[in-house]
């Protein structure tokens, strides 16, 4: 599966370690109010919650700046809720995990939080990434999860983007 977003390219991955939720009917049928990541990915050992932006705001500029670290913020948090409901069934007419993420242990998974900034300087990054781990720290004790905020190219060396 190869999912075009914010000008990169994520893939190419087995569509059965993939869960599309920004195009799910789960995420339509929610409504307003709920934000969500790109898409899912389930690695070896990683449950990947991808969320891609074509640009971030101006170091510099604060108040865009807790703006945005408050978008991608709850983008992880309102994901990590869908999904746990998809695990649990919550809602009868929106099953739509692949089967290969429903048989799994997650208490041996790593779960990241992972956005990818195009064309982003890598000296901008961790100012993003900090903001990110002090918003979420309940999210990163609940689900013992890492945040990874990352540029284009370090996501291409990782082979996250074609």
């Amino acid at each position: 599966m190869v999912i075009k977003e914010s000008g990169m390219t994520f893939g190419d991955y087995p569509t059965e370690t993939v869960f599309y939720i920004e195009q799910s009917d789960f995420y339509r049928h929610i409504g307003s109010g709920v934000l969500t990541v790109e898409f899912i990915l389930k690695k070896p050992q990683q449950l990947l919650f991808v969320e891609a932006k074509s640009s971030s705001p101006i170091p510099g500029n604060e108040m865009d700046f807790h703006d945005f670290i408050d978008e991608i913020s709850n983008k992880f948090i309102h994901s990590l809720e869908m999904f746990a409901a998809q695990l649990i069934k919550i809602r009868d007419e929106d099953r739509e995990l692949p089967q290969m993420m429903k048989e799994v242990d997650y208490g041996e998974y790593e779960f990241v939080l992972m956005l990818v900034i195009k064309g982003h300087k890598r000296e901008w990054l961790p100012p993003i990434a900090n903001g990110l781990c002090r918003r979420l720290i309940p999210q990163k004790h609940i689900w013992k999860c890492n945040i990874l905020v990352l540029n284009d190219e370090m996501a291409r060396e990782r082979k996250i983007i074609l």
